[in-house]
């Protein structure tokens, strides 16, 4: 009885390690065979089958794109906008330039024409003004302004331009106004500081002169861009004093 039931117990345990073992494999698509022992045994050439990705690594790869992507746009737009604000601030930079160099030199070849200041009862002590006007050498009258909204329309680039800086050369008494400045620029203020305040090479009633300084003027100009986008909007002040080349006395 007793080694009855050790065979018996041994074939049951080889009959499930068996069955264990041909379910283990037919997941495997793979082949039993017989181990000399009477077990059964998947051969060598056993492999998995694997198809396609999990949701899991669905979800990682998606989410590693769209951080690189979401970089990707902000570094271009950024790029993008730096280039922008440079060219806006280049060119203001280049018409402010342009327009207060012009008025220097013009400045330089001419003198300041003291006559229209008296006649429409302009003091210069001191006191910025919103006109410059001076005398060529061929004595004709030149004026520098800042348009004026309503009175010079027209002269200016386009709407958005507006105030721009005028030069008016004036031909039987009627000047011919042009504007300095460029489309994209716009006038914010413009100062002229004049010295001196009397003609120096007008004699008095005693002969002499009031004064012996040569006359020189100083130029604000304010300038500004005239983009809507804040990054497009830029703002310089320049600044020069020039002194006039002529010598009447």
């Amino acid at each position: 009885m007793t080694e009855s039931h050790s065979y018996e117990k041994h074939r049951s345990t080889r009959n499930r390690t068996q069955k264990n073992t041909t379910l283990i494999c037919t997941k495997m698509n793979t082949k039993q065979h017989k181990h000399k022992f009477g077990v059964g045994l998947c051969s060598h050439s056993c492999f998995f089958s694997v198809s396609g990705f999990t949701l899991m690594e669905m979800v990682v790869v998606l989410a590693i794109f769209s951080v690189t992507l979401t970089m990707a746009v902000n570094i271009f737009m950024k790029a993008s906008s730096a280039q922008s604000k440079t060219i806006v601030v280049q060119k203001v930079a280049s018409d402010a330039r342009y327009a207060i160099e012009r008025i220097a030199e013009e400045f330089k070849m001419g003198i300041i024409d003291y006559e229209y200041y008296e006649y429409y009862g302009i003091t210069l002590d001191n006191e910025p003004q919103d006109v410059l006007t001076i005398r060529d050498v061929n004595e004709e009258q030149i004026i520098f302004k800042k348009s004026e909204e309503g009175v010079d329309d027209g002269y200016c680039p386009d709407e958005e331009s507006k105030p721009c800086l005028l030069i008016g050369v004036v031909e039987e008494e009627v000047p011919n106004w042009a504007s300095i400045t460029s489309k994209g620029t716009k006038v914010k203020d413009l100062k002229f500081f004049i010295a001196p305040p009397e003609d120096p090479f007008k004699p008095n009633a005693d002969g002499g002169y009031e004064n012996n300084i040569q006359p020189r003027v100083t130029i604000v100009l304010e300038a500004e861009s005239t983009g809507t986008r804040p990054e497009d909007k830029f703002t310089i002040t320049l600044q020069t004093t020039a002194s006039s080349r002529v010598y009447k006395r």
